[in-house]
């Protein structure tokens, strides 16, 4: 019952080794899932046997049930073979381990995959030292000017500023340019049009680049961007 306790909570400790949004998102879930292993070892161990002897009563012996007579019957004749051919187990152990370990060097990087919210969020910097009339006129024309150029577009609104309640305190320079889009199927089939979220976004940040250069944008998706803010202190993802 140790050992069996002991793996299954070094099964958690690669998860402790996550970083980023991953790692403080599944952090709390492996230490929880940890100590709650440690503590019903420490239970099993010293608690229980107390019990054990409290509330059992009459004749008690130790035996095998059937499940457990059924699984030696298999067990003991492979322990038998394995210890027969402990050179070719022990090398077969070494090269499993092995190739467990190349196939961990090529796993993907990303732990949790990227939804789609079925809406793109840019942010949008201007030039320092613009006014609130200004800024609201600029959101304004870039607004008109994407549902223009970019069919695959429904709606476009655009936030400045900070709220009463200052959660994420914004310059009025900097807007955060909400971008619905219609479903990928019915976008557009001419060539040079964008056939991915992707390409959209590069598509949008060249558009606006060419309205001003001084323009910096960065993307991301509404619930991505609020919840990059709350754990990693920005708006996109590295």
């Amino acid at each position: 019952m140790f050992f069996g306790v002991v793996i299954i909570t070094i099964v958690y400790i690669p998860i402790l080794a996550l970083t980023g949004i991953e790692g403080k998102m599944f952090h709390p879930m492996a230490i929880t899932m940890m100590l709650a292993l440690l503590g019903a070892l420490l239970l099993a161990l010293s608690l229980m046997p107390v019990l054990c002897s409290f509330l059992l009563r009459g004749k008690i012996h130790e035996g095998d049930n059937f499940a457990i007579r059924c699984a030696k019957k298999l067990y003991v004749p492979a322990l038998h073979a394995a210890l027969k051919l402990r050179w070719l187990v022990a090398l077969g152990a070494v090269l499993l381990f092995a190739g467990s370990l190349w196939l961990f060097t090529h796993l993907g990087a990303e732990f949790v995959p990227t939804l789609d919210e079925g809406s793109t969020t840019a942010m949008l910097y201007k030039p320092v030292g613009m006014s609130m009339e200004e800024s609201l006129k600029t959101d304004i024309e870039v607004e008109n000017l994407l549902l223009k150029e970019f069919p695959e577009l429904t709606r476009i609104f655009s936030r400045i500023g900070t709220s009463a309640i200052a959660s994420d305190p914004m310059p009025v320079n900097e807007s955060d340019v909400y971008i619905f889009y219609k479903p990928l199927d019915e976008w557009p089939k001419t060539p040079g049009r964008p056939t991915t979220k992707a390409e959209l976004s590069t598509q949008i940040e060249a558009a606006l680049k060419k309205v001003n250069p001084e323009y910096k944008i960065l993307f991301a998706q509404p619930i991505e961007m609020r919840f990059n803010e709350m754990l990693e202190g920005t708006k996109a993802q590295p």
